[in-house]
């Protein structure tokens, strides 16, 4: 079991399995490389930065500007 903080509060709580022997280090692994998007902690993630007017705006205004961002830079 792991939990995912924001400012002291707990924002997600997830279960992360063997995953071929590497258990929690396995599944940070996946978050780490930008692959886990799609996962329950990272849709979770989305979701709160998607429902802050400031972080919208500014990503909104980045793509108007023709600045495409990824998530490694």
């Amino acid at each position: 079991m792991y939990l995912a903080r924001s400012h002291g509060t707990i924002v997600y709580a997830g279960m992360a399995g063997e995953r071929s022997g590497r258990g929690i280090r396995g599944r940070l692994a996946v978050y780490a490389s930008g692959k886990g998007a799609v996962s329950g902690l990272g849709e979770a993630a989305f979701n709160r930065a998607l429902a802050n007017p400031v972080w919208a705006c500014a990503r909104l205004a980045a793509l108007e500007a023709g600045q495409v961002q990824t998530g490694k830079q």
